[in-house]
């Protein structure tokens, strides 16, 4: 009877270690911001930001680092291929490795508050809430522009950045733009997303194609043909850093602006016929009530609203082009003038 209950004992003496070694091994440790700590696989390292804050990891360890909604973070490259950086929003992250054995690991951590103005060209407070073309911020050609996007909990998740800029003659713009995210693609389309616009500073509306990116994005370039005039550039808020730079170029490629032909009414509003341009590879109608743009056409001055209907079809293009714009609360049976896209 002493044997079995030794042996009763020896089992559930066994049972206990076990189960602190399971626990130890899938425990949530908390771990320094700015120390040098050992991590190994089976455990998970909090951190915890009261403020958007630059965290820099050195280590030989195979490791991931995640929000509480479990978006993997990524990293941004440091100074050698051990080191990386990574641009935090404020509150808690977990950290987790593969690596079996414990492994050393330095981190660093400093708030995005103290560097910000290493790391953006513009003040945050120089950006408007909201977009207002009376607000926007003069670029010259050739300036670098860098910043962060929605790492403060003051910004608005879709803030627009408005820049404004002017040529004095016909050029090719070209853009060339880098995006890094803070959260995986695949997880968070949704703050990685950019949408840069280019409108003419007109009183009928006139808007480019958009050039949209999503994601991270090295590089990557896209060009606009512009006549001589002002511009508003609208870029979307991918969450994270970003920079991108503006240059021009002498072309010859712009379009000529079509001639409007007929202008008739409809029942559902006007049909505007009109012919095709050199160098065309769209076609937008654009009507206003302002008068800065005069079509001596009773029809066309009889606008009271300003819209605009943007339309590309396949490129087949007759001799002459017909649109139909109907009327609706934001665009009224009136034109002022067709213009080539």
């Amino acid at each position: 009877m002493k044997k079995r209950g030794y042996l009763i004992g020896a089992v559930a003496a066994g049972a206990l270690l076990f189960s602190l070694n399971t626990n130890v091994q899938a425990a949530t440790v908390p771990i320094s911001d700015n120390a040098t700590s050992y991590v190994r696989k089976g455990n998970q390292y909090r951190f915890y930001f009261k403020a958007p804050t630059r965290l820099t990891v050195a280590t030989k360890a195979k490791y991931k680092i995640l929000n509480t909604s479990n978006w993997e973070c990524i990293p941004y490259k440091g100074k050698n291929k051990n080191t990386q950086v990574f641009y935090l929003r404020s509150g808690h992250y977990n950290l987790t490795t593969k690596s079996g054995k414990n492994v050393k690991i330095k981190t660093s951590a400093t708030r995005i508050t103290k560097i910000r103005n290493k790391l953006e060209t513009f003040s945050h407070k120089t950006y408007p809430t909201t977009v207002r073309y009376s607000e926007a911020i003069p670029l010259k050609m050739g300036q670098t522009v860098t910043g962060l996007s929605n790492m403060y909990h003051s910004d608005k998740l879709n803030t627009t950045n408005i820049y404004k800029f002017t040529l004095d003659k016909d050029q090719k713009v070209t853009m060339n733009m880098s995006v890094q995210p803070v959260y995986e693609n695949s997880r968070s389309n949704i703050f990685n997303t950019n949408n840069i616009q280019i409108v003419q500073d007109t009183d009928y509306g006139y808007a480019l194609n958009p050039w949209k990116t999503k994601g991270t994005l090295k590089n990557g370039k896209y060009s606009w043909n512009l006549e001589k005039g002002t511009y508003y550039l609208e870029k979307g808020s991918a969450r994270g850093r970003f920079s991108f730079k503006l240059t021009s170029e002498d072309t010859n490629a712009l379009p000529s602006t079509p001639k409007l032909t007929k202008v008739s009414s409809t029942e559902d509003g006007i049909k505007v016929d009109y012919t095709k341009a050199d160098n065309a590879t769209g076609y937008g109608i654009y009507g206003s009530s302002l008068r800065r743009y005069r079509s001596n056409d009773p029809l066309l001055d009889a606008a009271s609203m300003i819209g605009h209907s943007n339309f590309t079809p396949d490129g087949n293009y007759p001799d002459i082009l017909m649109k139909n714009a109907r009327k609706s609360p934001y665009f009224n049976a009136g034109m002022d003038r067709a213009y080539c896209l």
